[in-house]
């Protein structure tokens, strides 16, 4: 899947089709050129199936292949449809479901059954059950299907040993394939071996009882909404305020990222401004989504000479739940990118391992640590041009109690403390909420909820906690008002802020997408059962009320308005409330300019040029700020809007560290304001910064 960027074309597709059957001895060409059974019709629904994959629905993907297998059951390419189908659930992070579509594929004979059991070996190895893939990788090398499939078998084995610590059976087998005609697999067992080498006799694995880290699997699934499942203790998202990181800090953990090459310094990386696909980290401070990463500069090293990287982490005291995201940036993209995870403790003992590959959608690799606890991981480069990290997450390993009622309740525990995949605890979730519906009273499976959602709450779990919410929406189906209030509520909880460590101190919101749909239910229940113009004063009362992170309810509100009531008659207040109210700052700026022409400035006119000025801000496009900030002056000279106006222009270029334009907007608030509101404000915010106070400033 790392090397696909697009699906096969659907004459590839039909020409595969009619191989296969020539394969088998069958004539193609006997079918219907044309109709619901001829290999066109075919090839098209598999061409679909495929791009739904590729536009990251990885459930519909599947669901499509299973149609194709349910539609022509009898064909060749049914379990065919189950591999691929098996496949995109496994890359996609659907573990569960994966397995199943694999156990249908082995049904297509020899060579599919051995595919399909190579598939759940490396379900087992990427979960950490090592222990088990040694064994399924050993059983499949009597059948493996090439020798080239068979080297990589044995490879596979090795790595098993050494990440689980069994460091000389290990290098026996890295040995042994180091001297294969496959340069990419002797590259890798010489790495391997040099690797191990390099770790001293005393820092040698430890019995695995007496370690203090375990690997527990990767998430395939979560992609780029880190908040949802991971940082409910602490999180940094490397680089994303490049050279600065965007990081909230628990007391007593710390991350230190360098190389392994002391004169080379690390590097924080960004590609760009703004990405749009799923796989890039959000961030909450912007509410945008970019490539962004710590890099060890491996690019300017010859290829297998490192420099690294490598991290020194400080955990406290408890059990936690250690996470780092990858992603094979597309703006930095490079085919067969891999990366070799290792992690060791305070005194240098080998703890466990992991390999990283096919991260062209992200990947986060999990690990548990017992805390308090200082460990070094290292992130070998190998042949890959060099080593990127997109994040760093930490959780606490608190599961909370599930209430007694739930039968599924051993097996979703076993998925969430071995396997930690945001989709397979969803699905679990999912069955188990169902499987109680059938034998318990809305009420009491309310009240279970209520208690489940409180727990999870409690140990900050984001996603867990909204999934459980909307099962507690849905039991509360036609009841309007206890359904609209259940929504409200949810969506003040999604507001609560987290304390940040860097780039600044301060807050941020780390839920508001979750806050923005609870939201949106809240309205759309609410809103019909109003008449028109009491519709539309609740809408003005929210845009009013916005603020602390909740200019969007304004904006939402209207659009319900629209939906609900049609056209009803807007003020020149809606209007402005409508276009100032949360968006992509160019929408809002195309809304507010509208709004500017539509009126002729005549309304709220001092309050629409300081949104729109905002808004130019918001969007980086500082000359059309000062062009609105100008206009303030002339219209309203020597007023509270004209101070606002120099003091968003300081502190904008302030931030982005301009500092002359800075200076010219800061001194001109000075000379202007010197005793108003916003020059006090101005001059909190520089002595909150340590920046230098000018005599007169000190004097004020």
């Amino acid at each position: 899947l790392d090397e696909i960027s697009s699906s096969l074309s659907v004459a590839d597709a039909a020409q595969a089709i009619r191989l296969l059957h020539r394969c088998l001895g069958e004539d193609p060409d006997r079918e219907a050129l044309a109709g619901p059974d001829s290999i066109q019709a075919k090839a098209e629904a598999w061409h679909e199936a495929e791009e739904l994959g590729i536009q990251g629905d990885v459930g519909a993907c599947a669901r499509a292949f299973a149609s194709v297998a349910g539609k022509w059951p009898k064909d060749a390419i049914v379990p065919y449809a189950f591999l691929a189908a098996a496949q995109w659930l496994h890359y996609g992070g659907h573990c569960r479901e994966a397995r199943q579509a694999y156990a249908q594929a082995r049904s297509g004979g020899a060579v599919l059954a051995f595919y399909a059991d190579y598939g759940l070996a490396e379900l087992l190895f990427a979960q950490g059950e090592y222990d088990d893939a040694f064994r399924q990788y050993a059983r499949l090398s009597d059948r493996a299907v090439g020798e080239r499939m068979g080297e990589w078998l044995a490879c596979r084995q090795a790595q098993c040993l050494e990440f689980q610590g069994s460091f000389d059976q290990a290098l026996d087998a890295y040995r042994a394939i180091a001297a294969s005609a496959d340069l990419e697999q002797a590259a890798l067992a010489q790495f391997a071996i040099r690797r191990i080498a390099g770790t001293a006799d005393e820092a040698r694995p430890v019995p695995r009882k007496q370690r203090t880290v375990a690997y527990v699997g990767e998430d395939r699934a979560t992609r780029g909404d880190w908040w949802t499942y991971y940082g409910g203790e602490a999180f940094i998202l490397c680089a994303q305020h490049s050279p600065r990181d965007v990081a909230g800090e628990l007391p007593g953990w710390s991350v230190k990222g360098r190389t392994g090459d002391p004169r080379e310094v690390m590097r924080y990386w960004s590609s760009g401004a703004e990405e749009s696909h799923a796989s890039f980290l959000w961030d909450p401070m912007t509410g945008k989504r970019r490539a962004a990463n710590w890099d060890d500069r491996g690019e300017v090293y010859a290829r297998g000479s490192g420099p690294d990287l490598w991290l020194d982490i400080t955990v406290p005291t408890g059990g936690h739940r250690l996470s780092l995201y990858f992603l094979n940036d597309a703006n930095y993209y490079e085919p067969d990118r891999v990366y070799v995870i290792s992690v060791y403790g305070a005194d240098g003992t080998y703890q466990t391992g992991t390999e990283v590959r096919h991260f062209v959608n992200g990947v986060y690799k999990q690990f548990t640590v017992s805390g308090p606890a200082k460990l070094s991981v290292r992130i070998e480069r190998g042949l890959s041009l060099n080593v990127l990290l997109a994040g760093v997450f930490l959780d606490s390993l608190y599961i909370p109690e599930l209430p007694s009622c739930f039968r599924r309740q051993k097996e979703w525990e076993n998925e969430r403390i071995g396997h930690w995949s945001s989709a397979d605890e969803q699905e679990t979730l999912v069955e188990a909420i169902a499987e109680r519906r059938s034998h318990m009273s809305p009420a009491v499976l309310g009240q279970v909820l209520e208690e489940l959602a409180t727990a999870e709450t409690y140990a900050n779990r984001v996603g867990p906690s909204y999934w459980v919410a909307m099962a507690q929406g849905e039991l509360l189906a036609g009841e309007s008002q206890a359904l609209a209030d259940h929504y409200r509520r949810l969506a003040d909880l999604c507001l609560v802020p987290r304390r940040l460590a860097f780039p600044s101190l301060g807050t941020t919101i780390v839920a508001k997408p979750y806050a923005e749909a609870a939201f949106a239910r809240y309205v759309a229940v609410l809103l019909p059962t109003m008449g028109g113009e009491e519709a539309r004063e609740f809408c003005r009362r929210t845009a009013r009320e916005a603020g602390n992170g909740r200019s969007f309810r304004g904006h939402l509100a209207y659009a319900e308005l629209a939906r609900s009531h049609g056209e009803v008659p807007l003020m020149d207040e809606d209007l402005f409330l409508l276009a100032s109210s949360s968006g992509q700052a160019t929408d809002v700026i195309g809304r507010l300019e509208a709004y500017r022409k539509q009126t002729g400035g005549r309304a709220l006119a001092a309050h629409l040029e300081l949104a729109l000025l905002s808004a130019y801000l918001r969007a980086d496009q500082p000359d059309q700020a000062v062009t609105v900030a100008r206009r303030i002056e002339t219209s309203y000279q020597g007023s509270d809007a004209e101070a606002n106006a120099l003091y968003l222009l300081w502190h904008h270029f302030s931030r982005r560290k301009q500092d002359a334009s800075a200076a010219v907007y800061r001194q001109e608030l000075q000379d202007r304001f010197p005793a108003g509101s916003w020059e006090r404000l101005a001059r909190k915010e520089q002595a909150r910064k340590g920046e230098p106070l000018g005599d007169q400033e000190k004097a004020q």
